[in-house]
């Protein structure tokens, strides 16, 4: 019997006992999922015997699902110390929200130019539900939102048609989804997502990337924000806290 180390016995419990068919793959989106929702949190040590213990799986899957994650830039390992949920600085920001408005911007001319893009009703009807979270009070509210959010701009990539760019496009929005769970402020989020939609409602191809860039352009500036008042209010290095 495998005995856990004393800091994977101290890892809280996040998962529950997994299926024991597609152990890989079940391990790989239960741990994602925990990473993309703030779940698990950036920083947070990942401990392999702990996970396993939790899914009621043996380690293997654990630690294929763990060397994915960290080709997707989700997890890092770090030498002698172990594997931990990635840590983003602002020029993490920065390349991630590039890459995205390059695949998003391309998806979107390209349906629109090839006939059109055929998901309006999809979009509005997406930003309704945004616009009826919004009024709620639920503790999933945030959460909520975040889904309807990626449901949203996923929408626009997948109209392309375009297989290899979605697999970028997940793997890029994975990373933003992690960024913005540490309590990216969420505001106005129906409003917005309107705008946008009824620019690609207009049919010109250049007015609705234009509106695009714009848009992503306006969220990328708020993390940014963000980020930059969490590292003014964290304790210099060497304070007394």
């Amino acid at each position: 019997m495998t005995t856990a180390p004393d800091g994977a016995s101290r890892m809280r419990v996040v998962f529950s006992k997994r299926d024991p068919t597609r152990l890989h793959e079940a391990a790989l989106q239960s741990i994602r999922d925990a990473i993309v929702s703030g779940e698990l949190r950036p920083g947070e040590r990942l401990w392999e015997v702990a996970l396993a213990e939790q899914m009621g799986i043996s380690r293997g899957p654990v630690r294929e699902a763990l060397r994915q994650l960290e080709q997707e830039g989700l997890v890092t390992n770090v030498a002698f110390r172990g594997t931990f949920v990635t840590e983003f600085e602002r020029e993490d920001v920065l390349e991630l929200y590039a890459l995205r408005l390059m695949c998003e911007a391309f998806a979107l001319r390209t349906a629109m130019e090839s006939g059109g893009l055929r998901r309006i009703d999809e979009l509005r009807a997406i930003t309704d539900r945004m616009a009826a979270t919004e009024k709620t009070s639920s503790r999933d509210r945030r959460g909520r939102l975040s889904e309807l959010d990626a449901a949203f701009h996923t929408a626009i990539v997948a109209s392309a048609g375009l297989p290899r760019l979605q697999r970028v496009w997940t793997n890029v929005m994975a990373q933003i989804q992690a960024l913005l769970s540490s309590g990216y402020p969420y505001a106005d989020v129906a409003a917005h997502h309107r705008e946008l939609a009824g620019a690609i409602d207009g049919g010109d191809p250049d007015a609705a990337c234009a509106a695009l860039t714009t848009h992503v352009t306006r969220a990328r500036d708020r993390l940014l924000q963000q980020l930059d008042e969490e590292s003014t209010r964290a304790p210099a290095a060497g304070a007394e806290v």
